[in-house]
């Protein structure tokens, strides 16, 4: 037999949402790392938004947008 250790995976995805302004990533990953939990980063001006399958893999979302302003969340919404 042979003896093996897997890395842990993430059970939390950080989602950059902020474009930059003003930039709080720092802020949720310091407190993680400090924490020692790990976790995947997702920015979204590289990748778009996440799907819903991509979601499904973990126990916790931080979705931060750094906007201290009431935007909609999510796709535009249009209206009449």
């Amino acid at each position: 037999t042979q003896d093996f250790v897997l890395d842990q995976m993430p059970c939390v995805l950080v989602v950059d949402d902020d474009i930059a302004g003003p930039n709080a990533q720092a802020y949720y990953t310091s407190t993680l790392d400090a924490l020692r939990v790990p976790y995947d980063r997702w920015d979204t001006s590289a990748r778009g938004d996440p799907a819903v399958d991509d979601l499904l893999d973990y126990q916790a979302i931080v979705w931060f947008t750094g906007q201290p302003w009431g935007l909609p969340f999510g796709p535009p919404v249009s209206t009449r």
